[in-house]
């Protein structure tokens, strides 16, 4: 039974029993008649508790029972626990759960100092008591109930129709709880206890007299729980494209713990007007059960720029081989248009098969990418040709100049033209390499235009610089000269001194004849 009660108080607590409960405005589901005595008892309510007391105590010790006498009282309540604690230490020292009436014996009280208890299902004495009280414990609120009362239960957990009962009591002023009288006298939620719904259950309760009472409450049976929507998948439409939202509604993938058909629609949206405006949109979707379960998933529509940019320029190009050619002037003569990016977009080279100095067909891929990754390309033809005829050159041997003896353009045109077994009327140097390394050791080209009467032709040849070895003879000359010049000196010196020195004993020859 404690069992049952507990499990139906969790379920209350699930399950919203609160309907048609109204405030325990009326006298307390318990009472004291006695039996025999003249004793003063009365009820206490004080929060959670119904005490007994005795001349207005409920502290109770020898003296207050000593004035309380011999009596038997009996005792009953709704509350089907009632306790005897020890009011020191909180101690219990009798406690009894049940329906039963309790037999409260104080008549060998005042001379054996015991407190006899007793009920249908056992007797208690109690001795020593000291201080210590008695009160029945309100596990849960008793109030009277309004004409109508209904009870929700979920129809996926249905509760047993004898669970429901059991949150009822029936107290009768002359036999107490009277709650095992309670019987069903009719029930039409147990046969549909699964499937939503409201039905009647009448219930009838008789005391000791045969006096009965019926109530009749409803029983709500619903669904709680609301249709399971799969996740949905964000949808990307490009700015050009357009959908429309109520096809949507057949894309959602939903189930219902009982619905079968569930009720699709749409509750909000702001796509419609945007179509073709890049940004995030949302479409709000209600899915509804039929019985007050309603969820709303949200699809996300993201309107994207898929349409790559526009690449406008020159596709074809025909070139001599000869001619300076940078693929840079391909990139530089493309422009790019685009509908969403109005940004700067730069054009690239993304391949190319274009090899310099070949002649040939060659492609070359240029590409243009917006902001939102959309790439476009564009593939331009280069032909390469060879539009220059072969040319004839008359061979003449390379000349050999040594770096000391620089030539001008003048002296050089009359070295090559003594070289050359052909008279032209006119010739001129229109290439020279040679002019400005004059004094640096290597090979130059020198080009020359001539004029054989009929045609001009081109002549090349080659002067080799040579380095400027030292010249021996001139080394031997200066140093014989500078030889005789050291003797000569040296010869003159002698020829001075010794004049000199003749003169200056003459001179004192002259000086001692004196």
């Amino acid at each position: 039974m404690k069992r049952k009660l507990l499990n139906i108080g969790m379920w209350v607590s699930i399950l919203c029993f609160t309907l048609s409960i109204i405030p325990n405005t009326h006298a307390l589901p318990a009472s004291l008649k006695p039996v025999q005595g003249t004793g003063k008892m009365e009820l206490f309510e004080i929060h959670d508790r119904i005490y007994i007391a005795v001349f207005d105590e409920i502290h109770l010790n020898d003296d207050v029972m000593s004035r309380f006498g011999s009596n038997i009282f009996k005792l009953d309540s709704l509350y089907e626990t009632f306790i005897v604690a020890n009011t020191d230490t909180g101690d219990i020292l009798y406690k009894y759960v049940g329906r039963s009436s309790i037999i409260l014996d104080s008549t060998q009280y005042a001379t054996e100092g015991i407190l006899k208890l007793s009920s249908k299902e056992d007797t208690v004495l109690l001795e020593n008591l000291e201080n210590f009280q008695m009160y029945f414990f309100k596990e849960k609120e008793f109030s009277k109930v309004k004409p109508t009362l209904t009870l929700k239960v979920d129809v996926e957990h249905p509760l047993d129709i004898l669970e429901l009962n059991e949150l009822f009591g029936a107290w009768d002023n002359q036999n107490g709880n009277i709650t095992d009288s309670i019987v069903i006298i009719t029930d039409d939620y147990t046969p549909n206890k699964h499937k939503p719904g409201l039905y009647k259950v009448t219930i009838e309760a008789t005391d000791l007299s045969n006096n009965k009472s019926t109530y009749t409450y409803n029983v709500w049976v619903q669904d709680r729980k609301p249709p399971v929507v799969e996740p949905l998948e964000v949808i990307m439409v490009g700015y050009k494209e357009k959908i429309d939202i109520n096809s949507l509604l057949e894309q959602v993938q939903a189930t219902d713990n009982y619905t079968e058909e569930l009720e699709l629609s749409i509750d909000d949206e702001n796509y419609i007007g945007s179509e073709h405006i890049v940004g995030q949109y949302f479409v709000d979707i209600m899915v509804d059960d039929y019985n007050g379960n309603a969820i709303i998933v949200r699809q996300d529509i993201y309107v994207i720029d898929n349409i790559a940019p526009i690449i406008s320029g020159d596709a074809q190009y025909s070139i001599d081989v000869e001619d300076p050619f940078d693929l840079e002037e391909i990139i530089a003569n493309m422009s790019v248009t685009d509908e969403i990016d109005k940004g700067t977009i730069e054009v690239y080279i993304k391949s190319t098969d274009f090899k310099k100095n070949q002649t040939g067909l060659f492609t070359v891929i240029v590409a243009a990418k917006d902001k939102f990754g959309n790439e476009a390309i564009k593939e331009v033809v280069i032909e390469v040709l060879d539009n220059t005829p072969p040319e004839f050159f008359i061979k003449i041997p390379a000349i050999n100049l040594d770096a000391s003896n620089i030539h001008d353009a003048h002296q050089l045109l009359g070295l090559i033209e003594n070289l050359l077994t052909i008279n032209y009327t006119e010739i001129e140097i229109t290439k020279n390499d040679y002019q400005g390394n004059e004094t640096k050791p290597g090979v130059y080209v020198v080009t020359l235009s001539a004029n054989t009467g009929t045609e001009w032709i081109q002549i090349q040849t080659q002067i080799r610089v040579n380095e400027t070895l030292p010249n021996q003879t001139d080394i031997t000359s200066n140093s014989v000269q500078s030889i005789w010049l050291i003797i000569g000196v040296s010869l003159t010196a002698i020829a001075i001194f010794a004049v000199a020195s003749i003169l200056i004993i003459k001179r004192r020859k002259s000086i001692r004849l004196k």
